[in-house]
């Protein structure tokens, strides 16, 4: 079924007709293989599509072909610290972690992002929901601008990683580090992420690959999946509109406010999906999920990126 389709389809439906259930790929037989047998979504992409109905949101997205989520906080749960940052009923959408399970229908959460305040001090609550939920994995989603700096500084954080990643594997989890494009500027000579990376231990402190805050960076996604095989368990995909900016880590977070705008669907932009994907499936990411930051026009979009995926 094609988009034109498929949106046709789902328009009937929410107006109250009768439409016979189907599969979105069903009526397109292909020879081609699939690059991914099944995909996920991270929720910073959906809260257009779920400000309505949560419920029928994620109904669109298991009808686009998403089997999984990955959600992102902060929660009710969350630090008080983190709270400031946006509302603190966001992250499950104002449910407790059991409401929010029968709200998802048969998507799967696979993983939760959270900040590293929650889970230094409130892992424990954390674990709960993740276990509820039946995620796997606890993603620290970027470092404060104020803890990035110097090599001691990188010091001190993949200490504080090392204890997180333990305490998550004593809950029954584990505990992954999401970089952005953030900490391949050299400082003395030595490249920071490299750096964490040798500083962390391997069986307790996972990663998390952005292929476009990567390729941002100036970085080579399959040459750094090549690099750490077994440590980068997850992956978010999106493509990126040619464009000529620039990634300045001094500038921190704010840096990242323009490309913001050059992310598109999958299949659509510069970057070379596909060959990154199968190096993953190789190196053993496990995870891999859509993201297309705060999508405006997400029953588009949000299927593009599924077809190019899924077919």
């Amino acid at each position: 079924m094609n988009r034109a389709s498929f949106l046709s389809h789902l328009k009937m439906a929410s107006a109250g007709v009768f439409v016979a259930p189907f599969s979105l790929f069903d009526d397109t037989p292909s020879l081609k293989k699939a690059l991914l047998g099944n995909v996920g979504l991270q929720l910073f992409s959906a809260p257009v599509l779920l400000k309505e109905n949560v419920e029928e949101g994620f109904e669109l997205l298991q009808e686009m072909g998403y089997t999984s989520v990955e959600t992102h906080g902060p929660y009710s749960f969350s630090s008080k610290t983190t709270r400031r940052y946006g509302d603190f009923k966001s992250g499950l959408y104002g449910n407790n972690p059991s409401g929010f399970k029968q709200q998802l229908g048969n998507l799967k959460v696979r993983s939760m992002h959270s900040d590293l305040d929650t889970l230094e001090q409130k892992l424990g609550a954390f674990s709960e929901a993740a276990q509820s939920l039946g995620a796997q994995y606890a993603v620290l989603p970027m470092i404060p601008d104020e803890l990035r700096g110097d090599l001691e500084a990188y010091k001190k954080l993949a200490d504080r990683f090392n204890a997180i990643g333990r305490a998550c594997q004593k809950e029954g989890i584990r505990f992954a580090y999401h970089n952005h494009g953030f900490g391949f500027s050299p400082v003395d000579d030595i490249v920071p992420f490299h750096y964490l990376m040798e500083q962390t231990d391997h069986n307790y402190v996972f990663l998390e690959m952005d292929i476009f805050w990567t390729t941002a960076a100036g970085q080579d996604p399959k040459s750094l999946l090549a690099q750490y095989p077994n440590r980068y368990k997850l992956m978010h995909i999106k493509d990126m509109i040619p464009n000529d900016l620039v990634l300045n880590e001094q500038e921190g977070f704010r840096s990242l406010y323009p490309f913001f705008r050059q992310v598109t669907s999958c299949g659509s932009g510069t970057i070379d999906i596909k060959p990154i994907v199968s190096k993953a499936l190789d190196v053993g990411v496990e995870h891999f999920f859509v993201e297309h930051d705060m999508c405006r026009n997400p029953k588009v979009d949000l299927l593009d990126s599924a077809q190019f995926l899924l077919t």
